[in-house]
């Protein structure tokens, strides 16, 4: 794991930590995830329980410049509001990616989140697979063809899992090294 912030630059940016028990789970779980690079907005009157009292300074990095090279079949974002930076930072990744699992909210919840229009927007030559609620799974078009999406769909789903336990426990990290 790269315990970098994805953004559109290899350097260093203000990071908003969240903190909260999730209704219904105090005392089993301290929610972390909604932590970004952009300041929350909507966010804290969707989920007024979430706090965002803390910032910290982390490294940042392009997807261009982590990012494996040769073919990808699926490409997970899920930056809490900062889209935009993760994919201005990712063009030549895209242009090798199958496909892109991205969470957006109805309505933007951070500073600078994209709405789902001006998301598509960004993403030319990736059409829309399917949109649920708050994530879409685009196809690259130019690396796919319509038939072979729900491959990407099985990875997607088992991905989620494998990666909440790293990203909480970066995140633990982060916040003791900021504590400190």
């Amino acid at each position: 794991m790269i315990e970098k912030a994805v953004s559109d630059t290899d350097g260093e940016a203000e990071f908003w930590l969240s903190s909260g028990w999730s209704p219904g789970c105090e005392g089993s779980r301290w929610h972390t995830d909604s932590s970004s690079l952009n300041a929350p907005t909507r966010h804290l009157e969707a989920y007024p329980w979430c706090r965002f009292d803390d910032k910290v300074t982390v490294a940042t990095t392009r997807l261009d410049a982590e990012a494996p090279t040769g073919p990808i079949d699926l490409l997970w974002v899920d930056v809490q509001g900062a889209q935009r930076k993760a994919l201005a930072g990712a063009p030549e990744t895209l242009q090798r990616t199958r496909y892109l699992y991205i969470e957006c909210h109805p309505a933007p919840m951070y500073d600078g989140e994209p709405t789902f229009e001006e998301l598509c927007g960004l993403l030319p030559g990736f059409v829309v697979v399917k949109r649920w609620e708050s994530d879409v799974l685009f196809r690259n078009t130019a690396l796919t063809s319509r038939l072979s999406w729900p491959f990407g769909w099985v990875l997607a789903r088992a991905s989620a899992e494998s990666l909440a336990r790293p990203v909480a426990a970066a995140l633990r990290r982060i916040r003791r090294r900021a504590s400190r």
